[in-house]
């Protein structure tokens, strides 16, 4: 009795459960689960958090070991943890990943200093020049941020997916497409060397973007991760649509009680602060449309043209116009 040194199947188990209604998935990833950490894989060098080895998933602080390995076992855990309404598992999944962000993050969103087990450091072990910061740990970093986001709602979870997709997936692939970053340094001490075109790099080793590494987990987790970006955009609930990142888009949906609402959102965010939503179709009943606001904009406004109903922030201030602070804002 055992589980894979590298946690990865226990999302597909959970969904495989979720498509066929069969519930033996969903006991294999719970198998899975309770089993990391009690120690049934061998000891290697680095200890066994390199593969979550070492302490049960509901009794664990904080991310550590590999961090592509940890973060897809988390994200496997809070699905089993949504399926199974188990709010035990949850709330230590919301520790750990609280801790995470705050002490084994980088400001880009980057995560896992260690070059020679891809791994997290201790606490607020972050060297800018020593950053490997796989581009895989930032996927598997937005899937557990996903994850979160759709059990408790809060707004954090979204703010880490911009902050990661925007300055560890996007920036790995080169503006060709041509070549990525294995690993995403935040300081160069000397400038880049270009690797050989011909040439296969180690992972991690080259300066530059790299048309190939030996270990190619990166390009294929990208573009998955580009193709799904939909998913990420906004959900729905029975009160209404939630806009949790901005894009060029058009949303339709339906209510919980069949009512189809359409939006359309237009902006070039990032690049501009400007996000226009146009309502293309909605319902003669009230149902509410939450924006976030992201953490880092200090001085949002939202604006309702000809609103019939006031556009209010978190704290319940309203008016056609409003000053609205990080969270969501909602009309």
């Amino acid at each position: 009795e055992s589980v894979c040194g590298h946690a990865e199947v226990e999302v597909g188990l959970v969904e495989l459960a979720r498509a066929t209604g069969e519930e033996r998935y969903l006991r294999q990833a719970q198998l899975f689960v309770e089993r990391r950490g009690t120690g049934v894989l061998r000891d290697i060098e680095w200890g066994r958090s390199y593969f979550q080895d070492d302490i049960p998933v509901r009794e664990a602080d904080v991310l550590r070991g590999h961090a592509v390995r940890a973060n897809y076992l988390a994200a496997g855990a809070v699905d089993l943890a949504v399926e199974t309404a188990d709010e035990g598992l949850l709330s230590a999944l919301e520790r750990q990943w609280t801790n995470t962000i705050a002490r084994r993050t980088y400001v880009t969103g980057g995560q896992g200093s260690h070059h020679q087990d891809e791994a997290f450091g201790e606490d607020f072990e972050l060297p800018p020049d020593r950053a490997y910061s796989e581009t895989c740990a930032g996927v598997a970093s937005v899937m557990f941020s996903w994850r979160m986001l759709l059990a408790q709602g809060d707004p954090r979870y979204a703010d880490l997916i911009e902050r990661t997709l925007f300055n560890v997936v996007a920036t790995s692939p080169s503006a060709e497409g041509t070549a990525f970053y294995y690993a995403n340094t935040l300081h160069q001490r000397r400038p880049g060397a270009p690797a050989d075109s011909e040439e296969v790099s180690p992972r991690a080793s080259s300066s530059l973007r790299a048309p190939w590494f030996e270990v190619s987990c990166c390009p294929p987790n990208v573009a998955r991760t580009f193709a799904s970006l939909a998913a990420y955009v906004a959900t729905v609930d029975a009160d209404g649509v939630q806009l949790h990142q901005y894009a060029p888009a058009i949303i339709r949906t339906s209510l919980d009680d069949g009512r189809e609402i359409a939006l359309e959102v237009e902006t070039a965010y990032p690049r501009t602060g400007s996000v226009r939503v146009r309502v293309l179709s909605g319902s003669a009943e009230p149902w509410t449309l939450a924006l976030r606001v992201p953490a880092w904009a200090g001085e949002a406004r939202l604006v309702v043209p000809d609103a019939g109903d006031a556009a209010s922030d978190a704290d319940g201030a309203t008016a056609a116009g409003a000053d609205v602070g990080p969270g969501y804002a909602t009309v």
